[in-house]
Formats: C-alpha cells, sequence, structure tokens
C-alpha cells in the first residue's frame, strides 16, 4: 500500500525541465527552443482544457520568469571586451 502517490510528468513539465537544464549548462540557443516549445505545449493545453486554473497560472508564471532569465541572451553580446 502507498501512501503517496508519484506524480505523472507531463510533456509541458518536461519542456520546462529541459529550459532550466540548458539554462545551467550555458546551451542558450537549446535554451530558447526549448521555451518556445513549452509556451506552445501551454497554449494547446489551455485551449483543450488540459490544464486550467492553479496549475495554468502556476506554469505561465514559470514561463514568465524563464523569458525575463532569458531576455539578452545571444552570441553576439561581448563579454569583458
Amino acid at each position: 500500500m502507498f501512501l503517496f502517490k508519484k506524480k505523472e510528468k507531463t510533456q509541458l513539465d518536461i519542456q520546462l525541465e529541459l529550459v532550466q537544464k540548458n539554462l545551467e549548462n550555458n546551451y542558450k540557443d537549446e535554451a530558447k527552443k526549448a521555451l518556445n516549445v513549452s509556451i506552445q505545449l501551454l497554449d494547446e493545453m489551455s485551449k483543450s482544457g488540459e490544464i486550467t486554473g492553479k496549475k495554468l497560472e502556476e506554469k505561465r508564471k514559470q514561463i514568465d520568469q524563464y523569458v525575463k532569465k532569458m531576455e539578452g541572451y545571444g552570441h553576439n553580446i561581448p563579454v569583458g571586451w
């Protein structure tokens, strides 16, 4: 008998984890791609009714935080010149 159920990960959760891993490893282009996929998935899931209410707001806030963090990302920014 299990007291705690293991939470199933959605495709959106997997994509958001991928964004975080790519940011940690400084893979800027891959992080941007994963973020764009995450945004599309969130839109699709909210339109289809798969995600609503509190969970939807939570994921939107998480995506907004990544968008703010990645605002100036690019390879053409000279560092220390």
